[in-house]
Protein backbone atom coordinates (compact mmCIF):
# COMPACT_ATOMS: atom_id res chain seq x y z
CA UNK A 1 0.00 0.00 0.00
CA UNK A 2 1.41 3.60 -0.60
CA UNK A 3 1.16 5.94 1.85
CA UNK A 4 -2.15 6.98 3.23
CA UNK A 5 -3.78 4.19 2.06
CA UNK A 6 -6.52 1.66 3.60
CA UNK A 7 -6.86 -1.68 2.60
CA UNK A 8 -9.95 -1.27 0.54
CA UNK A 9 -8.04 1.85 -1.48
CA UNK A 10 -5.39 -0.31 -2.29
CA UNK A 11 -7.12 -3.22 -3.22
CA UNK A 12 -9.07 -0.40 -5.45
CA UNK A 13 -5.84 1.09 -7.38
CA UNK A 14 -4.14 -2.06 -7.45
CA UNK A 15 -7.58 -3.91 -9.33
CA UNK A 16 -7.90 -0.56 -12.05
CA UNK A 17 -3.89 -1.43 -12.45
CA UNK A 18 -4.83 -4.41 -13.75
CA UNK A 19 -7.83 -4.12 -15.49
CA UNK A 20 -5.39 -1.67 -17.09
CA UNK A 21 -3.25 -3.63 -18.60
CA UNK A 22 -5.66 -6.30 -19.54
CA UNK A 23 -7.52 -3.58 -21.92
CA UNK A 24 -4.96 -2.06 -23.51
CA UNK A 25 -6.13 -1.17 -27.00
CA UNK A 26 -8.63 1.67 -28.22
CA UNK A 27 -12.02 0.61 -27.95
CA UNK A 28 -11.24 -2.51 -25.03
CA UNK A 29 -13.57 -2.62 -22.25
CA UNK A 30 -13.69 -4.80 -18.76
CA UNK A 31 -17.08 -6.54 -18.68
CA UNK A 32 -17.73 -7.62 -14.55
CA UNK A 33 -20.50 -10.01 -13.26
CA UNK A 34 -22.31 -7.70 -10.64
CA UNK A 35 -25.76 -8.11 -10.48
CA UNK A 36 -28.95 -6.49 -9.25
CA UNK A 37 -28.47 -7.51 -6.14
CA UNK A 38 -24.68 -6.53 -6.00
CA UNK A 39 -26.30 -3.14 -6.83
CA UNK A 40 -28.66 -2.55 -3.67
CA UNK A 41 -26.26 -4.01 -1.39
CA UNK A 42 -23.80 -1.77 -2.25
CA UNK A 43 -26.02 1.05 -2.44
CA UNK A 44 -27.20 0.64 1.41
CA UNK A 45 -23.37 -0.18 2.53
CA UNK A 46 -22.36 3.23 1.10
CA UNK A 47 -25.29 4.80 2.42
CA UNK A 48 -24.32 3.59 6.26
CA UNK A 49 -20.98 5.41 5.61
CA UNK A 50 -21.88 8.46 4.31
CA UNK A 51 -21.90 8.72 0.85
CA UNK A 52 -23.08 11.13 -2.01
CA UNK A 53 -25.20 9.21 -4.68
CA UNK A 54 -22.32 9.22 -6.54
CA UNK A 55 -20.49 7.03 -4.45
CA UNK A 56 -24.05 5.15 -3.10
CA UNK A 57 -24.68 4.22 -6.54
CA UNK A 58 -21.02 3.37 -7.53
CA UNK A 59 -22.34 0.71 -9.84
CA UNK A 60 -23.58 1.73 -13.47
CA UNK A 61 -23.62 -0.34 -16.53
CA UNK A 62 -21.25 1.75 -17.87
CA UNK A 63 -18.81 4.06 -16.60
CA UNK A 64 -15.24 5.61 -17.31
CA UNK A 65 -12.84 5.56 -14.89
CA UNK A 66 -8.97 7.48 -15.94
CA UNK A 67 -9.71 6.16 -19.47
CA UNK A 68 -10.89 2.29 -18.58
CA UNK A 69 -14.40 1.53 -19.85
CA UNK A 70 -15.90 -0.46 -17.36
CA UNK A 71 -19.32 -2.55 -18.16
CA UNK A 72 -21.39 -4.12 -15.70
CA UNK A 73 -24.15 -6.15 -18.59
CA UNK A 74 -25.62 -8.43 -15.65
CA UNK A 75 -26.82 -5.21 -13.63
CA UNK A 76 -30.50 -5.20 -14.03
CA UNK A 77 -30.69 -9.16 -13.72
CA UNK A 78 -31.33 -10.33 -10.00
CA UNK A 79 -28.69 -13.12 -8.44
CA UNK A 80 -31.72 -15.98 -8.75
CA UNK A 81 -32.74 -14.81 -12.40
CA UNK A 82 -29.05 -15.55 -13.69
CA UNK A 83 -28.40 -18.63 -11.33
CA UNK A 84 -32.09 -20.03 -12.77
CA UNK A 85 -30.78 -19.03 -16.47
CA UNK A 86 -27.48 -20.94 -15.95
CA UNK A 87 -29.55 -24.08 -14.66
CA UNK A 88 -32.07 -24.17 -17.57
CA UNK A 89 -29.15 -23.95 -20.13
CA UNK A 90 -27.30 -26.93 -18.42
CA UNK A 91 -24.60 -24.73 -16.68
CA UNK A 92 -24.17 -25.75 -13.07
CA UNK A 93 -20.06 -25.38 -12.46
CA UNK A 94 -19.76 -21.76 -11.03
CA UNK A 95 -18.10 -20.72 -7.55
CA UNK A 96 -19.71 -19.71 -4.11
CA UNK A 97 -17.44 -17.99 -2.00
CA UNK A 98 -17.93 -19.81 1.60
CA UNK A 99 -16.75 -16.19 2.97
CA UNK A 100 -20.29 -14.30 1.47
CA UNK A 101 -22.04 -17.03 4.17
CA UNK A 102 -20.28 -15.27 7.19
CA UNK A 103 -22.42 -12.55 8.75
CA UNK A 104 -19.97 -10.89 10.47
CA UNK A 105 -19.53 -8.88 7.46
CA UNK A 106 -21.67 -6.04 6.86
CA UNK A 107 -22.64 -7.14 3.16
CA UNK A 108 -23.05 -10.50 4.29
CA UNK A 109 -25.44 -9.54 6.91
CA UNK A 110 -27.42 -7.10 4.59
CA UNK A 111 -27.88 -9.68 2.25
CA UNK A 112 -29.26 -12.28 4.76
CA UNK A 113 -30.44 -11.27 7.28
CA UNK A 114 -31.82 -7.21 6.00
CA UNK A 115 -32.64 -7.89 2.32
CA UNK A 116 -33.67 -11.75 3.26
CA UNK A 117 -36.64 -10.01 5.21
CA UNK A 118 -37.70 -7.76 2.74
CA UNK A 119 -37.68 -10.32 0.18
CA UNK A 120 -39.85 -12.56 2.61
CA UNK A 121 -42.30 -10.07 3.70
CA UNK A 122 -42.98 -7.87 0.84
CA UNK A 123 -41.79 -9.96 -2.38
CA UNK A 124 -42.36 -6.95 -4.73
CA UNK A 125 -40.05 -4.73 -2.35
CA UNK A 126 -36.74 -5.75 -4.63
CA UNK A 127 -38.40 -4.73 -8.10
CA UNK A 128 -39.25 -1.66 -6.42
CA UNK A 129 -35.58 -0.38 -4.97
CA UNK A 130 -34.14 -1.45 -8.64
CA UNK A 131 -36.47 0.79 -10.23
CA UNK A 132 -35.73 3.76 -7.60
CA UNK A 133 -31.65 2.72 -8.08
CA UNK A 134 -32.19 3.26 -11.92
CA UNK A 135 -33.68 6.55 -11.59
CA UNK A 136 -30.63 7.65 -8.98
CA UNK A 137 -28.54 6.45 -11.62
CA UNK A 138 -29.73 8.72 -14.29
CA UNK A 139 -30.01 11.35 -11.55
CA UNK A 140 -26.50 10.90 -10.81
CA UNK A 141 -25.50 10.65 -14.97
CA UNK A 142 -26.31 13.86 -15.17
CA UNK A 143 -24.92 15.46 -12.08
CA UNK A 144 -21.58 14.07 -12.74
CA UNK A 145 -22.10 14.79 -16.84
CA UNK A 146 -22.45 18.57 -15.14
CA UNK A 147 -19.62 18.52 -13.32
CA UNK A 148 -17.13 17.21 -16.06
CA UNK A 149 -18.86 20.33 -18.14
CA UNK A 150 -17.58 22.57 -15.81
CA UNK A 151 -14.36 21.45 -15.27
CA UNK A 152 -13.79 20.54 -18.78
CA UNK A 153 -14.75 24.53 -19.50
CA UNK A 154 -11.47 25.45 -17.23
CA UNK A 155 -8.82 26.75 -19.32
CA UNK A 156 -6.02 26.05 -16.97
CA UNK A 157 -5.57 25.01 -13.43
CA UNK A 158 -5.09 28.95 -12.59
CA UNK A 159 -8.86 29.03 -12.90
CA UNK A 160 -9.28 26.54 -9.83
CA UNK A 161 -9.65 28.70 -7.32
CA UNK A 162 -10.91 29.48 -3.56
CA UNK A 163 -13.47 31.72 -5.16
CA UNK A 164 -14.09 29.21 -8.37
CA UNK A 165 -14.50 26.44 -5.85
CA UNK A 166 -17.07 28.44 -3.49
CA UNK A 167 -19.21 29.49 -6.18
CA UNK A 168 -20.34 26.57 -7.38
CA UNK A 169 -23.34 24.50 -5.90
CA UNK A 170 -22.31 21.83 -3.06
CA UNK A 171 -23.16 18.90 -5.21
CA UNK A 172 -20.76 20.48 -7.69
CA UNK A 173 -18.19 21.04 -5.39
CA UNK A 174 -17.60 17.46 -4.43
CA UNK A 175 -17.27 15.80 -7.90
CA UNK A 176 -15.14 19.30 -9.12
CA UNK A 177 -12.79 18.47 -6.16
CA UNK A 178 -12.44 14.26 -7.17
CA UNK A 179 -11.94 15.27 -11.18
CA UNK A 180 -9.37 18.08 -10.22
CA UNK A 181 -7.60 15.93 -7.78
CA UNK A 182 -7.45 12.75 -9.63
CA UNK A 183 -6.09 14.63 -12.63
CA UNK A 184 -3.33 15.91 -10.41
CA UNK A 185 -2.27 12.73 -8.80
CA UNK A 186 -2.88 10.72 -12.11
CA UNK A 187 -5.60 8.29 -10.00
CA UNK A 188 -8.94 7.87 -8.93
CA UNK A 189 -8.96 9.97 -6.13
CA UNK A 190 -12.44 10.07 -3.91
CA UNK A 191 -12.05 12.53 -1.63
CA UNK A 192 -14.16 12.11 1.62
CA UNK A 193 -17.01 14.26 3.27
CA UNK A 194 -14.32 15.28 6.38
CA UNK A 195 -11.97 16.06 3.90
CA UNK A 196 -14.38 18.00 1.49
CA UNK A 197 -15.38 19.68 4.45
CA UNK A 198 -12.20 20.74 5.64
CA UNK A 199 -11.51 22.30 2.24
CA UNK A 200 -14.81 24.07 2.35
CA UNK A 201 -13.38 25.76 5.69
CA UNK A 202 -10.31 26.66 4.85
CA UNK A 203 -11.76 28.41 1.52
CA UNK A 204 -14.37 29.87 3.20
CA UNK A 205 -11.27 31.70 5.45
CA UNK A 206 -9.51 32.76 2.58
CA UNK A 207 -12.27 34.35 0.89
CA UNK A 208 -13.75 36.20 4.15
CA UNK A 209 -9.90 37.79 4.08
CA UNK A 210 -7.68 37.52 1.11
CA UNK A 211 -5.64 39.79 2.38
CA UNK A 212 -4.64 37.83 5.43
CA UNK A 213 -1.60 35.53 3.42
CA UNK A 214 -2.88 32.57 5.10
CA UNK A 215 -1.72 29.22 3.96
CA UNK A 216 -3.34 26.07 4.57
CA UNK A 217 -1.82 22.66 3.99
CA UNK A 218 -4.71 19.50 3.58
CA UNK A 219 -2.81 16.41 3.92
CA UNK A 220 -4.39 13.87 1.00
CA UNK A 221 -2.31 10.99 2.19
CA UNK A 222 0.75 9.87 2.94
CA UNK A 223 2.91 12.35 0.80
CA UNK A 224 0.60 15.11 -0.91
CA UNK A 225 -0.94 18.04 0.53
CA UNK A 226 -3.70 20.16 -1.05
CA UNK A 227 -2.34 23.83 -0.46
CA UNK A 228 -5.28 26.66 -0.08
CA UNK A 229 -4.31 29.76 -0.60
CA UNK A 230 -5.11 33.61 -1.95
CA UNK A 231 -4.14 31.86 -5.82
CA UNK A 232 -5.05 28.58 -7.31
CA UNK A 233 -4.97 25.52 -5.56
CA UNK A 234 -1.92 23.56 -5.58
CA UNK A 235 -1.02 20.28 -4.74
CA UNK A 236 2.62 19.79 -2.80
CA UNK A 237 4.60 16.86 -1.66
CA UNK A 238 6.46 16.09 0.63
CA UNK A 239 6.77 15.49 4.23
CA UNK A 240 5.54 18.71 5.07
CA UNK A 241 3.78 19.32 8.62
CA UNK A 242 0.03 20.61 7.89
CA UNK A 243 -0.64 23.29 10.07
CA UNK A 244 -2.74 22.48 13.43
CA UNK A 245 -5.94 23.35 14.01
CA UNK A 246 -7.35 23.84 17.35
CA UNK A 247 -10.23 25.61 19.06
CA UNK A 248 -11.29 26.38 22.68
CA UNK A 249 -14.76 24.41 23.63
CA UNK A 250 -16.66 25.81 27.12
CA UNK A 251 -18.87 22.64 26.45
CA UNK A 252 -20.88 23.48 30.28
CA UNK A 253 -22.81 26.59 28.80
CA UNK A 254 -22.13 25.44 24.66
CA UNK A 255 -23.24 22.11 24.01
CA UNK A 256 -22.83 21.92 20.29
CA UNK A 257 -19.05 22.59 18.98
CA UNK A 258 -18.32 22.35 14.99
CA UNK A 259 -15.12 21.60 14.20
CA UNK A 260 -13.30 20.27 10.99
CA UNK A 261 -16.34 19.40 9.64
CA UNK A 262 -17.67 16.81 12.60
CA UNK A 263 -20.52 18.37 14.93
CA UNK A 264 -19.66 17.94 18.30
CA UNK A 265 -21.94 18.18 21.59
CA UNK A 266 -22.27 16.87 25.40
CA UNK A 267 -24.88 15.83 27.45
CA UNK A 268 -25.23 16.27 31.10
CA UNK A 269 -27.11 13.99 32.93
CA UNK A 270 -27.84 12.59 36.44
CA UNK A 271 -28.79 9.46 34.84
CA UNK A 272 -26.13 6.76 34.38
CA UNK A 273 -26.11 5.80 30.45
CA UNK A 274 -26.84 2.58 29.67
CA UNK A 275 -24.12 -0.07 28.13
CA UNK A 276 -25.19 0.52 24.85
CA UNK A 277 -24.16 4.20 24.50
CA UNK A 278 -20.83 2.87 26.71
CA UNK A 279 -20.12 0.57 24.00
CA UNK A 280 -20.60 3.09 20.90
CA UNK A 281 -17.35 4.52 19.45
CA UNK A 282 -18.82 7.79 18.72
CA UNK A 283 -19.68 8.55 22.42
CA UNK A 284 -17.37 9.21 25.40
CA UNK A 285 -18.77 9.07 29.06
CA UNK A 286 -17.12 10.82 31.64
CA UNK A 287 -17.65 12.07 35.30
CA UNK A 288 -18.59 15.91 34.65
CA UNK A 289 -17.70 16.84 38.25
CA UNK A 290 -13.93 15.65 37.05
CA UNK A 291 -13.74 17.85 34.10
CA UNK A 292 -12.35 21.44 33.44
CA UNK A 293 -15.05 23.60 32.15
CA UNK A 294 -13.04 24.40 28.82
CA UNK A 295 -11.77 21.25 27.30
CA UNK A 296 -9.85 22.06 23.89
CA UNK A 297 -10.21 20.46 20.15
CA UNK A 298 -7.65 20.54 17.43
CA UNK A 299 -5.96 17.76 15.50
CA UNK A 300 -3.68 15.31 16.47
CA UNK A 301 -0.45 15.95 15.93
CA UNK A 302 3.10 12.91 15.77
CA UNK A 303 3.99 12.03 18.97
CA UNK A 304 0.54 12.50 20.98
CA UNK A 305 0.10 10.06 23.44
CA UNK A 306 -3.24 8.90 25.39
CA UNK A 307 -3.74 6.43 28.69
CA UNK A 308 -6.46 4.46 27.08
CA UNK A 309 -9.69 3.36 29.31
CA UNK A 310 -9.25 0.08 30.83
CA UNK A 311 -5.32 0.04 29.14
CA UNK A 312 -2.66 -1.63 31.40
CA UNK A 313 0.60 -0.85 29.69
CA UNK A 314 0.63 3.16 30.02
CA UNK A 315 0.55 5.59 27.92
CA UNK A 316 0.02 4.70 24.35
CA UNK A 317 0.76 6.61 21.09
CA UNK A 318 -2.41 7.89 19.57
CA UNK A 319 -0.98 6.88 15.78
CA UNK A 320 -0.39 3.02 16.46
CA UNK A 321 -4.17 3.26 18.15
CA UNK A 322 -5.38 5.40 14.20
CA UNK A 323 -3.27 1.92 12.95
CA UNK A 324 -4.96 -0.48 14.59
CA UNK A 325 -9.04 0.87 13.47
CA UNK A 326 -9.98 -1.06 10.28
CA UNK A 327 -12.63 0.60 9.41
CA UNK A 328 -13.76 4.25 10.92
CA UNK A 329 -15.16 7.58 9.50
CA UNK A 330 -13.02 9.30 11.74
CA UNK A 331 -9.72 7.72 11.10
CA UNK A 332 -7.45 9.88 8.95
CA UNK A 333 -4.80 12.27 9.11
CA UNK A 334 -6.95 15.29 10.92
CA UNK A 335 -7.79 13.18 13.58
CA UNK A 336 -9.41 14.88 16.32
CA UNK A 337 -8.65 14.97 19.56
CA UNK A 338 -10.16 16.28 23.18
CA UNK A 339 -8.18 17.56 25.68
CA UNK A 340 -8.18 19.28 29.31
CA UNK A 341 -7.49 22.94 28.21
CA UNK A 342 -3.78 22.88 28.76
CA UNK A 343 -3.35 20.38 25.92
CA UNK A 344 -1.06 17.98 28.20
CA UNK A 345 -3.82 15.03 28.86
CA UNK A 346 -5.87 13.98 26.05
CA UNK A 347 -9.43 12.63 27.15
CA UNK A 348 -10.85 11.18 23.47
CA UNK A 349 -9.35 10.52 20.35
CA UNK A 350 -12.63 11.55 18.93
CA UNK A 351 -15.01 8.73 17.52
CA UNK A 352 -12.32 6.59 17.90
CA UNK A 353 -11.25 5.85 22.20
CA UNK A 354 -11.75 7.22 24.77
CA UNK A 355 -8.92 8.10 27.55
CA UNK A 356 -9.05 6.79 31.51
CA UNK A 357 -9.08 10.16 32.57
CA UNK A 358 -12.27 11.20 34.70
CA UNK A 359 -13.97 7.66 34.35
CA UNK A 360 -17.49 7.04 35.72
CA UNK A 361 -17.50 5.33 39.50
CA UNK A 362 -20.65 4.36 41.51
CA UNK A 363 -19.81 7.95 43.08
CA UNK A 364 -20.10 10.01 40.00
CA UNK A 365 -23.44 12.58 40.38
CA UNK A 366 -23.19 13.77 36.76
CA UNK A 367 -22.52 12.12 33.38
CA UNK A 368 -20.72 14.19 30.51
CA UNK A 369 -21.98 12.26 27.47
CA UNK A 370 -19.75 13.58 24.14
CA UNK A 371 -20.65 12.36 20.60
CA UNK A 372 -19.16 13.24 17.37
CA UNK A 373 -21.08 12.93 13.65
CA UNK A 374 -20.16 14.12 10.40
CA UNK A 375 -22.33 17.43 8.92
Amino acid sequence: MSGGEGIEEAARRLRLEVWKKIADLPGDAVALGHNADDRAEGFMLRMMRGANLSGADSLREVRKILGLTILRPLLSLPRKEIEAFLLRNGVRDWRHDSSNDDEKFRRNMLRSSVFGAIRKRCPSAMRGIQISLECISEDTDFIEAEALRIFNGISDSAAFTPDFFMRQHPAMRARLARLWLSERLGRDFIPSFSLLKRIEEETSKIIADPSSGDKFLIPLDGEHFLQIANSPFIITRGKVKPAEISAKWDWRNRREKKFMGCMLSVEITEIRPDAGTLKQTNCACFDADRLPSVLLLRTRRDGDKILPFGGRNGATRVKKILSAVRSNKFKDSNAIVLLCSGGREILWICGIRRSGAAPITDKTAKFAVFSIAQF
